[in-house]
């Protein structure tokens, strides 16, 4: 759950906690990459190694963590559809998933690893009836914040001006990039913290990892069985 490390990801939720988007309305996004595309074998690919799940568990966990982290609503029901478009790989390399929220809020997540050219594009959007965000983690340092009555605003990386901890998870001040490794450090560093029993702010637990395997187990049984299944 490294994603929760990244200072725009901190802003947008600190925001959305404060009720600038409004309603939450709808999350939305995908996860995708090119992992699969082209290679035909590998440990992810084999449910020995990789259990029952491939592209839901290693790329979907990180979105639907990031999703409940930013909007703090959690997801209740969700109906999956997962596909493997290369004959013989016993899991699936890409899913389609619709979600309910527990306030009444809806969203839709794709998750692939057979995306042409595409690496590691984490793309999340939030709406709200007052206005919504766009983050993608292949840009972390650029947030588009889209306004209902104001002109769309491109909030970008800076310990001056983002809200909530943001300054606090900014190693650098704006203009230098921070990236992947940097969104560990901070987490890592307020773990190792409270192992040391000092002062510290939040991070992912091993509650938030099970939190985690629930939505999962309930996107797998959904891709099974069919229809919506409850988390």
């Amino acid at each position: 759950y490294h994603v929760r490390g990244y200072p725009l990801v901190e802003h947008m939720r600190a925001r959305a906690a404060e009720g600038e988007l409004g309603e939450l309305r709808v999350v939305h996004g995908r996860y995708v990459c090119d992992d699969a595309l082209l290679v035909a074998e590998g440990w992810r690919l084999v449910p020995e190694s990789s259990g029952p799940t491939y592209v839901t568990a290693d790329l979907g966990a990180h979105w639907l963590d990031l999703a409940e982290h930013v909007s703090g609503a959690r997801v209740a029901e969700v109906l999956t559809d997962f596909r493997t478009f290369v004959p013989g790989r016993a899991l699936e390399d890409h899913a389609a998933v619709l979600l309910r929220f527990d306030g009444g809020a809806v969203g839709s997540a794709t998750f692939s690893a057979a995306v042409a050219g595409r690496k590691n594009q984490l793309l999340f959007e939030l709406e709200g009836s007052l206005g919504g965000f766009t983050w993608d983690q292949e840009a972390p340092d650029v947030l588009v914040h889209r306004h209902a009555e104001a002109p769309t605003e491109v909030v970008v990386k800076d310990p001056l001006s983002n809200t909530g901890r943001a300054a606090e998870l900014a190693r650098y001040p704006a203009g230098h990039g921070e990236g992947y490794g940097d969104a560990f450090r901070w987490i890592l560093r307020d773990a190792y913290l409270a192992m040391a029993g000092k002062p510290h702010g939040p991070f992912p637990t091993f509650a938030d990892g099970q939190r985690g395997m629930q939505v999962l187990a309930a996107a797998l049984r959904s891709a099974r069985e069919g229809g919506w299944v409850s988390v």
